[in-house]
C-alpha cells in the first residue's frame, strides 16, 4: 500500500512539472503568434527615470540664426525650433532645447548686455534661461564668446491632444553699439540646435 502511494504521489509531481513546462513554452511560443503585436509593443518602449517613453519627436538645425541687442520686446521663435506632437490621455511631455551660441560684442562695448531664452508647451508650461554678459572697460576691438545653452521641462500629466512646443529668444537690453547673438555659426564644426520632445506615462 504505501509502495503505491509512493508511486501515485511520484505520478502526480511528475504530471505537474509536465504540465507546468507545457503551459510555459505554449505561452511563449503560442501567444506571440495569437497576438503579433504583444512583443512589438512591450518591446517598442524605452523607459527613462520618468516613465514609459511612447514617442520621440527630435528636430535638428544647422541654418544659421541671429538675434541682435536690439531686438528688445516680444520673444521671437527661433527658426526651425517648433513642433506639435500628439499624445494620449495621461500623458506628460518632456521637451528639451540644446545648442551652442556666440555672443559678439562690437568695438567699443561696454556695460552688460542680456538675451533670454523661452521653450513652451503652448499655453501649458514654458522654462526660461539667459546669456549675459558684462565688460566695465570699453573693448577695444570686437569678441566672440561661445555659449551652451539648455532649458528642458516636463509637464504634468496631460489630456489627448495636439500641443506646439517652440524655443523663443529675445533681448533684454540694448546697450550701445552693436551686438548680436547667433546659431548655427558653423557645420564643420557640428554646431547645430537641437529640440527634442517626448511623450510618457
Amino acid at each position: 500500500m504505501a509502495k503505491n502511494s509512493s508511486s501515485m504521489f511520484g505520478t502526480v509531481i511528475i504530471s505537474v512539472f509536465l504540465t507546468l513546462i507545457i503551459i510555459g513554452a505554449g505561452g511563449y511560443f503560442g501567444l506571440p503568434l495569437l497576438y503579433p503585436n504583444l512583443t512589438a509593443d512591450l518591446n517598442q518602449y524605452e523607459t527613462s527615470d520618468e516613465g514609459i517613453i511612447l514617442q520621440r519627436i527630435n528636430v535638428e538645425s544647422k541654418t544659421y540664426a541671429y538675434i541682435f541687442d536690439y531686438d528688445t520686446g516680444d520673444y521671437q521663435t527661433i527658426p526651425e525650433m517648433n513642433v506639435n506632437i500628439s499624445i494620449s490621455t495621461n500623458s506628460k511631455i518632456s521637451a528639451t532645447f540644446s545648442a551652442i551660441a556666440f555672443l559678439t560684442l562690437g568695438t567699443g562695448f561696454q556695460n552688460h548686455t542680456i538675451f533670454s531664452f523661452r521653450i513652451s508647451v503652448v499655453g501649458i508650461k514654458e522654462r526660461t534661461g539667459t546669456v549675459r554678459y558684462f565688460e566695465q572697460d570699453a573693448l577695444s576691438a570686437y569678441r566672440q564668446i561661445s555659449q551652451f545653452i539648455y532649458l528642458n521641462l516636463i509637464t504634468e500629466s496631460l489630456s489627448a491632444g495636439t500641443y506646439q512646443i517652440i524655443v523663443e529668444w529675445r533681448s533684454d537690453w540694448d546697450p550701445s553699439g552693436t551686438n548680436s547673438l547667433s546659431l548655427g555659426h558653423s557645420s564643420t564644426f557640428n554646431h547645430s540646435r537641437s529640440l527634442v520632445v517626448e511623450e510618457f506615462k
